[in-house]
């Protein structure tokens, strides 16, 4: 039956025109996965090397480029790489014991399965490991998470890497925010509660910029908390 009801059709476009306007909005979570073209570095991606560890007809060369171990391996640096411009454009008077830490959280395991599972990598992964150790297998799936998180990184590199890399920068800047956000409120209450117990605060600037606080060096030397 065809809906000849004007006020529908309306109600549709509408829709239709909010989808749209969802997909360009930076606030919508997780933010949009950095869609990849070439279906057999996708392929790669999401198969373990365990999957064809009984290939033995493969060459060694055919092995290495059948699953992701390579691509998380440069995945890895790019990680690195692009969180560490993201807090050093970020922060331009942060020092670099503080950035190192704010890099370290960005980048912990644990953060990076989160992320894997946000997008469904959990699902999508192929595996072949003995199943049977329930402790074991958990422990895998936990590591295994992280690595197919930077084996995507790699594949998005591997294959474009000029017109890759700053989509990669924009999706991790708005993937870390959050974490990034606690941090900053973290240092926040470091503050607050110097100034609460009484110790000097003579640096402390209301408007919540951090500048060598003497007590809170450690903490906020240097810190741009804006």
């Amino acid at each position: 039956d065809i809906d000849t009801n004007p006020s529908n059709s309306l109600a549709s476009s509408n829709t239709k025109k909010a989808s749209k306007a969802d997909l360009n909005n930076e606030r919508i979570w997780p933010p949009r996965l950095p869609e990849l073209e070439d279906v057999r570095i996708r392929a790669r991606i999401f198969t373990h090397k365990s999957v064809i560890k009984d290939k033995d007809y493969l060459s060694a060369r055919d092995k290495a480029d059948s699953h992701n171990e390579r691509l998380e391996f440069l995945g890895d640096s790019i990680l690195n790489y692009t969180m560490t411009l993201i807090i050093y454009e970020k922060f331009p008077h942060m020092n670099e014991g503080h950035m190192s830490v704010l890099r370290m959280k960005l980048i912990n395991n644990d953060i990076i399965r989160q992320w894997a599972i946000l997008y469904n990598f959990h699902k999508m992964l192929k595996l072949n490991i003995d199943q049977t150790n329930a402790v074991n297998m958990e422990t895998a799936k936990y590591k295994f998470l992280s690595d197919v998180f930077e084996a995507y990184l790699g594949g998005l590199y591997e294959e474009n890497p000029k017109k890759n890399l700053p989509i990669i920068k924009r999706w991790l800047k708005k993937l870390s925010a959050p974490m990034i956000q606690k941090y900053k409120d973290e240092i926040r209450q470091n503050v607050e509660q110097s100034i609460n117990m009484g110790k000097p605060n003579h640096n402390y600037d209301m408007k919540n910029e951090y500048t060598n606080p003497t007590y809170y060096g450690n903490i906020t030397n240097n810190y741009d908390a804006k």
